[in-house]
């Protein structure tokens, strides 16, 4: 069965929306998914539509995955970076370059996911899928993953369980920089740290810095590591629904360096 779709236009400054159709099934009103950029304008955060055309629907893929019940099921859908690649075309070359940051929004505020650019531009066999087995997904689209058929994603130092949303509503495009610029070290010497930065980012904040988990604040001095000393010294998290790999996830040397992060990030803070 392959999915077919049509855009649809509501006033001049509404979002361009894909609405897809499953074969001859009606779409729902809850498949429509907009995406948009997100921009800083001195305090203000400010939100444009972007338009997607609707041959992209017609490019859809099949990939082999475990479903929920843990069988392996063939998943239908479009490839969440063509989407994205889609989107892009209609920015300037300096609003492209200021995209390093893709979120992905579920029906609720803690479904809200940190992708980054670079990884899904790495893997575009990530798929939002409408079909599981040929039948429509229950909460679509959903993010699959290629857990299975491209192994090595799993060495990428990312947390992916979080990532396969369900029932995702918007797709935002903005900046590590626009969204959380105040946890990145203002200070860039030390390699150690900056690796830690790099992991803090991309795994802790999708997350912590979502809404999803408690905020994790980094406070001056020692007394910042605190919510911290748990995981760096016993290598331990509290249980996540749905979340697998986050006590096997970092090894001694990405343990330090979010250590040494977390302590450069501290030492800033100070008054």
């Amino acid at each position: 069965m392959g999915l077919t779709g049509q855009c649809r236009q509501w006033g001049t400054r509404t979002a361009i929306i894909c609405l897809f159709g499953l074969g001859a099934t009606q779409a729902r009103a809850d498949s429509l998914i907009p995406i948009k950029l997100e921009s800083l304008v001195g305090n203000e955060v400010t939100h444009r539509a972007l338009a997607v055309p609707a041959d992209i629907l017609k490019k859809s893929s099949e990939i082999r995955e475990k479903n929920g019940e843990g069988r392996m099921v063939a998943f239908q859908g479009p490839s969440l970076a063509a989407w994205v690649d889609e989107a892009l075309k209609g920015l300037t070359a300096a609003e492209r370059a200021q995209v390093d940051l893709v979120v992905i929004q579920g029906r609720e505020t803690k479904n809200t996911r940190f992708l980054p650019r670079a990884f899904l531009v790495k893997y575009p066999q990530i798929q939002l899928a409408y079909l599981e087995g040929g039948k429509p997904v229950s909460d679509a689209p959903r993010v699959i993953l290629p857990l299975l058929t491209k192994s090595k994603i799993r060495s990428e130092g990312v947390l992916l369980e979080p990532l396969q949303v369900s029932g995702v509503r918007e797709i935002i495009l903005t900046s590590y920089q626009n969204r959380v610029g105040s946890a990145r070290l203002e200070r860039r010497t030390d390699p150690s740290a900056m690796r830690g930065e790099k992991l803090y980012l991309q795994d802790c904040l999708s997350c912590h810095g979502t809404g999803a988990a408690k905020v994790l604040p980094i406070k001056p001095g020692e007394a910042g590591l605190a919510a911290f000393v748990s995981f760096l010294d016993k290598r331990s998290h509290p249980s996540v629904e749905g979340l697998k790999s986050l006590t096997l996830q970092f090894n001694d040397k990405q343990l330090k360096s979010i250590d040494a992060y977390l302590r450069a990030k501290a030492a800033e803070s100070k008054p």
